[in-house]
C-alpha cells in the first residue's frame, strides 16, 4: 500500500497567471520578472507556479519575454487578448 498524502497548495497556476496580467495592466504592460514575486514568501511551490504561469501566457500568446544581455533583467511585455500566434 502507498502512504498518500494530499497537499492543499496555496498558488496555482491560474491564480499566477491572473496576477501576473494584473501586474501588467497596472505598470503599464511592461514587468521585471522579479516583480512577479515581490513581497512574497519564496517557495518552491511559488516558483514553480509563477515559472509556468508565465510559460503558459506566452504559449498561449498573452506575453512576450525579453532578455537585453546575458544575466539581465527578464521582461514580461503584455500582449493584446486577441493576439493568436502562429509559431
Amino acid at each position: 500500500a502507498f502512504d498518500y498524502h494530499a497537499t492543499q497548495f496555496r498558488f496555482t497556476v491560474i491564480d499566477r497567471m491572473e496576477t501576473i496580467l494584473k501586474l501588467l495592466a497596472q505598470r503599464g504592460g511592461k514587468i521585471d520578472l522579479k516583480e512577479t514575486l515581490e513581497g512574497l514568501d519564496l517557495t518552491r511551490e511559488l516558483v514553480v507556479a509563477t515559472f509556468l504561469a508565465v510559460l503558459e501566457l506566452t504559449r498561449i500568446g498573452r506575453v512576450r519575454i525579453h532578455q537585453p544581455k546575458g544575466h539581465e533583467s527578464i521582461y514580461l511585455f503584455e500582449r493584446a487578448s486577441s493576439v493568436w500566434l502562429t509559431n
